[in-house]
């Protein structure tokens, strides 16, 4: 959203405030000038949902073209301890599993967009709910590297988008260990996905 867009949305409100506080003046009197800052602050309250929501629309209409689909999880593991210092996430010891699993998209959401990035999954916690605002904030885990099966062999390197159905392995990190995770594209939920046993001392307990 451009910065001419905005102005204009200001300008607007403000009209319209002034068109309001004009009304009521003319019908109600002077006192009635005193539901002004109710009306101002509802009308700011409207406002800015709306324009939260506007924003986000694009967010969701590109994590559509996985909303509803069907993903079969077919091995996890645990890969034990690591040190990690990285900017998008939590420094100090992270607790690293791969889950190797083929997202299937539904081919029914109604949306612009037919490619999806991997490279965008998140993780999330078990009981995360769906909402509106941002989806994770990395204080559980984060996705730290994905592989992808075409031609016969995993594909460590950059690669594109993908579209349809892929075979992927993702390296995860979770600040603390946890029986289960959910792996979300934006807004929408993609997996649920059990995860081996795990001391907090980094032991695996399966025996």
């Amino acid at each position: 959203m451009g910065c001419r867009t905005i102005i204009m949305a200001f300008f607007a409100l403000c009209l319209l405030i002034g068109v309001a506080g004009a009304a009521l003046f003319y019908y109600l009197g002077w006192y009635a000038l005193l539901a002004i800052p109710l009306i101002s602050a509802g009308l700011f309250l409207l406002a800015r949902f709306s324009l939260t929501r506007l924003f986000l629309l694009p967010f969701q209409l590109k994590g559509r073209v996985l909303k509803g689909a069907r993903t079969d999880v077919h091995e996890v593991f645990y890969l034990g301890v690591e040190e990690f210092d990285d900017a998008g996430d939590e420094p100090g010891k992270q607790y690293a599993y791969l889950i190797d699993m083929t997202i299937k998209p539904s081919g029914r959401a109604a949306t612009p967009f037919t490619f999806w990035d991997p490279y965008e999954l998140l993780v999330v916690p078990p009981d995360a709910k769906l909402s509106l605002s941002d989806p994770t904030d990395g204080s559980f885990g984060s996705v730290a590297h994905v592989s992808i099966f075409a031609d016969g062999r995993w594909q460590t390197e950059d690669f594109d988008k993908l579209q349809g159905a892929s075979r992927i392995q993702l390296k995860i990190h979770l600040v603390k260990p946890s029986p289960a995770c959910k792996i979300r594209y934006y807004f929408y939920d993609v997996a649920d996905v059990t995860l081996p046993p795990v001391s907090e001392d980094g032991l695996s307990l399966l025996h």
